[in-house]
């Protein structure tokens, strides 16, 4: 079992970093692989709903990473979407690369996901609706925890000292395995449901 890993912050080993590597370590406890992509480090375009997408196989026209994590992901088994906080929101970089990289239609469909972001103070969970929103647009099966997936430190070294987060992390790893497993071992006897797209609608008459 493999779970693809984003990490939306511009500094690879930092608060976020810090909390995915910590988070795949303890999902390896439980036999499952975890691949990290660090995406934040550079210049990203955002989405401009131009469509393109729609025209060309499902590929995001400004390329940039996006359609290479997209293949990666529809392989996998589960996937984890990370960034940390930038005035009480997600980190530019990171919400126009997952912006993207689900506009062009993300293969996540009950796949087992979870967000996690970093914090050095306060808006924590405010991102951690942000990310989890583009999980429940897309059907992910959204894993369970004790606490929202924010963890605090204002780097690598003040993360690993934040416990009560760390024990919600190996919670989201515990949790996430159980579901992968779960899913393994009811394959062939639990179909899983149609979840039928309704009518696409605007509200104007």
């Amino acid at each position: 079992m493999k779970i693809i890993a984003i990490n939306g912050s511009p500094k690879e080993n930092g608060s976020t970093g810090t909390a995915l590597k910590y988070l795949a370590g303890e999902l390896l406890k439980h036999g499952v692989e975890t691949e990290i992509i660090h995406v934040g480090s550079g210049p990203v375009q955002g989405c401009t709903d131009c469509g393109g997408c729609r025209k060309n196989n499902r590929e995001c026209v400004f390329g940039g990473g996006v359609n290479e994590a997209a293949r990666k992901i529809s392989a996998a088994d589960g996937l984890v979407i990370g960034a940390p906080v930038y005035y009480g929101g997600i980190a530019g970089g990171a919400k126009s690369f997952y912006d993207r990289l689900f506009f062009k239609g993300l293969d996540i469909k009950l796949k087992v996901c979870a967000a996690v972001t970093a914090t050095r103070r306060s808006g924590g969970s405010t991102v951690y609706n942000q990310l989890n929103n583009y999980f429940t647009i897309s059907g992910g099966l959204v894993a369970p925890v004790t606490y929202w997936n924010a963890i605090h430190g204002h780097n690598g070294e003040q993360i690993m000292q934040d416990a009560e987060g760390l024990a919600v992390l190996r919670n989201l790893a515990q949790s996430m395995a159980w579901l992968l497993k779960m899913k393994e071992a009811t394959k062939d006897s639990v179909p899983p449901p149609a979840m039928i797209k309704d009518a696409h609608t605007n509200f104007i008459r």
